[in-house]
């Protein structure tokens, strides 16, 4: 569920990128993209209670930094929640162990080695904050949270609204903290 990533007690991992090349320093004003209805990786309609607190999480998350929320076609940005959750894999291989005991080849002991792997699913919840600037509609800072979402969680809605809280910490960004985007368009070479 979007809010997966909230969901549990591993600790999250936080990323942010933005657009080296938007001043935020303009940013005033700002409107609500609408929440999204469906979350890939979630049960239909999952998301569809959580989605008015979210809202308002994030609304008042960004008043709270001096910002001042318009009607879209006014905003300096907009800014939209979104998650997703997606299963994962993991490996682990801890190479090749001994066995206790020899067995008998013949008539002298022979000792076989054996390959220890084991293997594991789960699943990962992403909570994503993204910003986007208003005139050129486009992404201008994101920042996403990742969890590892225990078995059969139930999603906390006040841990949701503590990670968009805490993904916001980085927003607007210092020039030192957040990576800028990649353009890939761009060759440096």
């Amino acid at each position: 569920m979007v809010l997966a990533v909230a969901a549990g007690c591993s600790t999250a991992n936080l990323n942010t990128e933005y657009n080296k090349e938007v001043d935020f320093s303009s940013y005033k004003t700002f409107a609500l993209l609408p929440f999204p209805s469906h979350v890939p990786g979630s049960a239909p309609g999952s998301a569809m209670g959580l989605g008015p607190l979210l809202q308002k999480t994030l609304r008042d998350t960004l008043v709270s930094k001096g910002f001042t929320e318009v009607p879209m076609s006014e905003a300096d940005f907009t800014a939209g929640i979104r998650g997703e959750v997606n299963p994962q894999l993991r490996v682990h291989d801890y190479g090749y162990n001994y066995p206790v005991a020899p067995y008998w080849a013949g008539s002298y002991p022979y000792m076989r080695t054996t390959p220890m792997t084991s293997v594991s699913q789960y699943e990962e919840g992403v909570l994503i904050v993204e910003i986007f600037d208003a005139k050129t509609k486009e992404l201008s800072w994101v920042g996403w949270s990742t969890r590892k979402r225990p078995e059969g969680a139930s999603i906390n809605a006040e841990r949701v609204q503590a990670g968009i809280i805490q993904i916001l910490s980085d927003f607007p960004p210092p020039s030192s903290r957040a990576k800028p985007l990649v353009n890939p368009s761009h060759n440096d070479s």
